[in-house]
């Protein structure tokens, strides 16, 4: 399959797909003044089977240009990997679209329930950066930002942290009271910490943060800060840990199975089979 990513990052999903044996041409849309003129350059050249778009922005491709990629019989597909309260254009784009997919069951259901084509395709990580290694585990660990009100469960992650962090929660991120880290330094953390925390700022079912992956790939147990139930995620566990230790074998085994599944290969074979149930 030739696949045109029309990308804002995410260079392991070009890595996953050649790995998974597909043809891979990257356009980073926000690099071009003319993106609708170069999409169609690169498409008049490249001749892809599939385009991949990830804008989450509005008034970024014009209908006329999907259009254009409809009458050439080309799969047009819009995803996002963020959630926000307000899915209006992604609505009103919808129509325009093979399918368009979600990382959140909600956002798949309301556009569904109007009759639009949508589905469910969740984030990957890279496990050429977050891996297992042996090594000695405590604690609790949290990574990320404090946004303050921007969103709807923002308030209480910033509530749960500061409230961890007097029991001996380490924090890191803007806002919590420690740097924002590099992602080698966000590795060595999560190989040396038995938990971490998931506080996410939507409370829906099937929607996480990919830190869950990138801990879980590190061996650290992730738990889950809200009662939205991670079906994927057989290690999870449920609110604050309460101080008792796995044996190494048990964090491999979370890592494992985290690579087995949720990479951005295995996102890539999600990919395929929804592009075979839409075409």
């Amino acid at each position: 399959m030739r696949i045109l990513h029309v990308a804002m990052g995410m260079p392991e999903f070009d890595e996953a797909a050649v790995d998974r044996g597909h043809y891979i041409s990257r356009l980073n849309w926000r690099e071009f003044q003319e993106v609708n003129t170069s999409i169609l350059m690169r498409v008049a050249t490249f001749k892809p089977d599939v385009v991949f778009f990830q804008l989450q922005t509005a008034n970024v491709i014009k209908p006329q240009t999907l259009e254009a990629l409809r009458k050439e019989g080309i799969f047009t597909i819009n995803w996002t990997g963020d959630v926000r309260e307000d899915i209006q254009w992604y609505r009103e784009a919808a129509p325009y679209f093979e399918v368009t997919l979600f990382t959140n069951q909600t956002d798949v259901d309301t556009l569904t329930g109007e009759g639009l084509r949508a589905d469910f395709l969740q984030i990957g990580y890279d496990d050429t950066i977050y891996r297992y290694e042996e090594r000695k585990r405590s604690g609790v660990v949290f990574m990320g930002n404090d946004y303050i009100d921007r969103f709807p469960e923002s308030a209480t992650r910033r509530r749960i942290v500061e409230h961890y962090r007097q029991k001996g929660l380490s924090s890191y991120g803007r806002g919590f009271g420690h740097r924002v880290t590099s992602a080698s330094e966000e590795v060595l953390i999560y190989q040396k910490s038995s938990y971490a925390l998931n506080i996410d700022h939507f409370n829906r079912p099937r929607f996480y943060s990919d830190r869950v992956l990138r801990a879980q790939a590190c061996g650290a147990i992730i738990c889950q800060m809200s009662e939205v139930k991670m079906e994927d995620h057989p290690f999870a566990l449920y609110g604050y840990p309460k101080g008792q230790e796995m044996p190494p074998s048990y964090h491999k085994m979370v890592a494992e199975y985290t690579r087995d599944n949720h990479t951005w290969r295995n996102r890539i074979d999600d990919l395929t089979k929804i592009i075979d149930k839409w075409a």
